[in-house]
């Protein structure tokens, strides 16, 4: 029997047009994050970090390889990892989607005609992603007719109740040609056998922590099973009260003899009926099992059991029997170990179903290339660790980039104060090398020169003002009361009074005088000392780019401001280095604005990028240059090579890299100057942005490889040999077999340097101000002692956070610093601190102690009726308050109960953010559980004042001292209701206060 009764069929309601889809940028990732080197950490956001690390690779630099051939990918080896995390594994470089993969069971082994044997990896993880344009930026709307306008009238149109027009359905994606498929390939990986025998290590408390982990990969095609772990214990049964009325003799015992004891608890993984919800009993450890991953029962992290293949199951206590519906159950997934498994070896296998990464996800970890120098004779043990890195684009990467350039001008255009991440200096620009003598001298002595310019600025405007200090005043007593004596107060510091004296005018702030009293003549300038008018260097020889963020890290030394115009606008100008033609390099200041020449670019710019389509050279005919140029060609072959090598001078390729890095200018560029060139930014940065049309080194017809046999004359054998290699590596044309859509349809698709595009897109699509990895290290430290938790007021230690939490940290980070700029203007260490305080409250999962992850109120479906909807048990003043905020159906209240990262709750609450979220989370609550829709959710909400009107971040949070405390108004009210005390406000203070020193200090 129940009491609860079937809600009564409502009649269908109309449904509301899906919400369009919310823009979000491409996230993105290097492969690699940067070793720590003698205690610092380099710049893992900048390119030219990684750019300097190739450089000292022993081969396969872009796009040219060590033999002279076209080469579309970059390596990275032994010498790589001396200053990279490799082995912590290769990340996927955006987000995006697996679609193909190999996996070797176990290196193949090259063996050469002399016997020596060489291994190598075919092992290759191909992942497609999608660039998006940002959306056409809106029109003015037309202002609206005056309320007095008459219905006839042209401002009101010709009929006074015009019809209201049909929204139209929202599209359901970008329109045509905004958007841009490309590939990022990860080639020579890990084989099946290199894995076992990790997973088969035993796992011993001395293993070291530190050491790489490595597991099966998520997208591998296997028949996932489990294996139980213990991280929980069955209960004890209560023990029976003693009855006193019983005698007290030995023929009635009260407590269990030795035969009736009980066993010891058994330890194992907790199955409820639904999750968070009744306990049906555990499995122990060891239990094999497969669950369904797809039926998480509305909860992050859990699963529903399909099937217990080895192991039988236990009751929730000692003695007891499982319940009859375990074997149905949900458990949670961090507390099963995959076993491990590998699927399909050594064939090329394409998903049925793509898998989908996000940018920083392990996808790959780096497997073995042995060269014939590394070759022996014996059998070859695994000692030269290579990946080749490569990202190519199919045949309309050329429209799309014009489309994207045109867009750039649409969103300048209708922004003028757009976020722009690079200056863009090219060929032919003017530097200010110097700035003009003093043309003012201030006389006066003991004066304050206070600044009325930016103060961080190599030259300041500054106000000269007499000091003047008034004579200290004690403040009288307070009057009597109640015959209590009372004493006068301490007096005050008197604040000082200045006067403004004189004209204002320019300083150099080097000279330390910004805010201090004259002590003698100060010369400066009446204006602004650089003008673009006095720009007289010879033009650059060369056209540079540089990060507008690592300009301004330069400090005030090289950063001046000019003073604000009528508008309130100011410019900036920045002392930049640039190269020469011979070599050298020159110093200078341009201006981000009215700089001939010198432009401030958006991504969508391509700043930099060069096309040049390579597909029609032949390889033998690369090679035969290469013989040419390093003087390597037999006997007459070298004159017989030259024609070769006069027509690839003249080629497009070669031409472009002769301009960017042939500094000595004798015509031969090679892969030595190649790597040479990748150590100097202005010359790494020309190489990076180099695109390249040409056939694809992993399919087409192995007669290009072929044609040059007749050239190898002092081992022909040997390039027999690596012929059959290379044929063994191909499989554009496998992939090709099995899903002909998913490749560009020729295999000479166009081929970006990975660095090149990554920081292209990464400089501003992401906020780099903390230090990931760093910052939830030092977290990871923190979390028990110095964060802990509040039980009431009293602070109490946690438990180490256990691996899922590090892991969700880490997500939400990532996501936070990808989303931030797409929502704010500027970077503030106190927004981010709040968010980060207020998630990890209103986040913490205290079922499982799972910290940092979107979740859902784990409250049952009668008590959220009770409390947010219109059931049977709620009272009148609680269905009032679910029907004011849009819960007025039985089930209303179960449905839209708090859900996300700050507890998204009520139908009216979700319909807000409905658009917002860009996705129908109205439908579909449960997508606010997505950790993307949820700091989308939470940094617009918290911008926009939208969970509690008239308090956002930029109320309690932009005033000389942030207030955390009263902060907390951001999402909820005061507890008691009109106490002036937001609920839980210390703790939250407390957070914030506690993140804003970490973010600091891993900034």
């Amino acid at each position: 029997m129940t009491d609860k009764h079937p809600p009564k069929k409502q009649p269908p309601k109309t449904p509301e047009p899906d919400a369009k889809p919310a823009y979000t940028p491409l996230a993105w990732s290097y492969p690699f994050s940067p070793a720590a080197k003698e205690g610092a950490a380099s710049d893992a956001a900048d390119p030219m970090t990684y750019m300097k690390v190739l450089a000292t690779a022993e081969d396969g630099f872009y796009p040219l390889g060590a033999s002279g051939i076209w080469h579309g990918g970059i390596h990275f080896g032994q010498k790589t990892g001396e200053a990279l995390k490799q082995d912590e594994g290769v990340r996927a470089i955006a987000t995006g989607e697996v679609v193909a993969y190999r996996l070797d069971n176990e290196y193949p082994t090259l063996t050469y005609q002399d016997q020596r044997h060489a291994l190598y990896s075919r092992g290759f993880v191909l992942i497609r992603h999608t660039l998006q344009l940002p959306p056409t930026p809106k029109k003015t709307e037309p202002a609206p007719p005056p309320a007095n306008a008459p219905a006839g009238s042209p401002a009101s149109g010709g009929n006074a109740t015009p019809p209201v027009p049909t929204p139209a359905p929202a599209p359901s994606g970008p329109p045509p040609g905004e958007t841009l498929t490309f590939f990022s390939l990860y080639m020579h990986t890990l084989d099946w056998k290199t894995y076992k025998a990790a997973l088969d290590q035993p796992k011993t408390e001395s293993a070291d922590a530190k050491a790489p982990q490595l597991k099966p990969l998520p997208y591998w095609e296997v028949d996932r099973s489990y294996r139980a772990l213990k991280p929980n214990k069955q209960d004890l049964p209560k023990p029976k009260p003693i009855d006193p009325s019983a005698p007290d003799d030995d023929s009635s015992p009260q407590q269990p003899g030795p035969d009736d004891a009980l066993p010891e608890p058994v330890s194992g993984v907790r199955v409820r009926i639904t999750p968070n919800a009744k306990l049906l009993g555990l499995l122990p450890e060891g239990t094999e099992l497969t669950v369904n991953e797809a039926d998480n029962g509305g909860h992050k992290g859990w699963a529903k059991i399909m099937k217990i293949i080895k192991g039988d199951p236990v009751g929730p206590v000692v003695g007891q029997p499982p319940d009859v519906q375990l074997k149905w159950g949900y458990v949670y997934i961090s507390e099963l170990e995959p076993i491990p498994q590998s699927g399909p070896v050594d064939k090329v296998v394409v998903l049925k179903k793509p898998y989908p990464v996000k940018a920083g996800d392990v996808v790959a970890h780096i497997g073995q290339y042995q060269r014939y120098r590394e070759a022996k004779p014996t059998p070859p043990l695994p000692t030269r660790p290579l990946l080749h890195l490569e990202v190519f684009a199919g045949p309309d990467l050329p429209a799309f980039i014009a489309k994207s350039q045109a867009r750039a001008k649409e969103l300048s255009a209708a922004d003028p104060n757009m976020d722009k991440p690079f200056l863009e200096v090219l060929t032919g620009a003017k530097l200010v090398t110097k700035a003009p003598d003093p043309d003012y001298t201030l006389e006066q002595t003991d004066l304050k020169l206070v600044p009325v310019s930016d103060p961080k600025s190599r030259w300041v405007k500054v106000q000269p003002k007499t000091v003047k200090i008034p004579a200290v005043q004690p403040e009288p007593a307070a009057p009597a009361d109640k015959g209590k004596k009372h004493k006068a107060k301490p007096a005050k510091k008197p604040e000082p009074i200045e006067t403004p004296t004189g004209i204002p005018f320019w300083i150099d702030s080097t000279l330390g005088l910004v805010n201090q009293m004259t002590k003698g003549p100060v010369k400066g300038w009446k204006d602004f000392p650089l003008k673009v008018s006095q720009a007289d260097g010879p033009p650059t020889d060369f056209r540079v780019m540089f990060r507008v963020v690592d300009l301004d890290k330069q400090g005030p030394q090289s950063l001046a401001r000019e003073d604000k115009d009528a508008s309130g606008k100011t410019k900036r100008w920045w002392n930049v280095t640039v190269g020469t033609k011979d070599g050298g390099a020159r110093q200078g200041w341009v201006c981000e604005r009215d700089h001939p020449k010198v432009q401030l670019c958006s991504q969508w710019d391509w700043p930099g990028f060069e096309l040049v389509d390579n597909s029609s050279t032949t390889m033998v005919d690369m090679f035969k240059r290469y013989l040419f140029v390093a003087e390597l060609a037999m006997g007459e072959d070298q004159d017989n090579f030259k024609p070769s090598a006069d027509a690839l001078a003249t080629s497009e390729l070669i031409q472009k890299l002769e301009k960017a890095i042939d500094v000595n200018h004798d015509g031969k560029v090679t892969a030595a100057e190649l790597a040479d060139a990748q150590k100097t930014p202005w010359l790494a940065e020309a190489i990076s942005h180099i695109v390249v049309k040409s056939e694809s080194e992993w399919g087409g017809n192995m007669g290009k490889w072929e044609d040059m046999t007749p050239y190898m004359k002092l081992v022909p054998w040997k390039w027999l040999n690596e012929m059959e290699r290379i044929r063994k590596l191909q499989w554009w044309e496998d992939v090709q077999g099995i899903d002909a859509k998913i490749l560009p349809k020729e295999p000479k698709p166009w081929h970006f340097h990975p660095i090149g595009l990554i920081g292209n897109f990464s400089a501003s699509d992401s906020c780099n101000c903390i230090n990931v990895d760093e910052f939830c290290k030092r977290y990871a430290d923190q979390h028990p002692t110095e964060f802990g938790w509040f039980e009431g007021k009293k602070h109490v230690t946690l438990p180490p956070m256990n691996p899922q939490s590090v892991k969700s940290l880490h997500d939400l980070v990532t996501e936070m610093m990808k989303q931030y700029p797409v929502h704010f203007k500027e970077c503030k260490t106190e927004y981010l601190a709040y968010m980060l305080a207020t998630a990890r409250i209103e986040s913490y999962d205290w079922h499982t102690q799972h910290f940092f992850s979107p979740i859902c109120e784990g409250i049952s479906y009668d008590e959220a009726e009770t409390n947010y909807g219109v059931g049977p048990h709620a009272t009148e003043a609680h269905k009032k308050r679910a029907i004011a905020n849009g819960n007025t159906e039985a089930g209303d209240g179960y449905k839209y109960r708090g859900r996300g990262l700050v507890q998204l709750t009520w139908k009216i609450g979700y319909k807000k953010f409905k658009e917002i979220a860009g996705a129908d989370i109205v439908a579909n609550p449960d997508l606010v559980l997505d950790l993307p829709v949820a700091v989308r959710i939470m940094m617009i909400g918290m911008r926009d004042g939208l969970f509690r009107g008239g308090n956002s971040l930029s109320t309690h949070l932009d005033g000389a001292k942030p207030d955390y405390y009263h902060a907390r108004y951001i999402i909820n009210g005061d507890s008691p209701a009109g106490s002036g005390h937001p609920d839980k406000a210390e703790q939250f203070q407390f957070y914030a206060e506690k993140f804003e020193k970490l973010i600091r200090e891993t900034k």
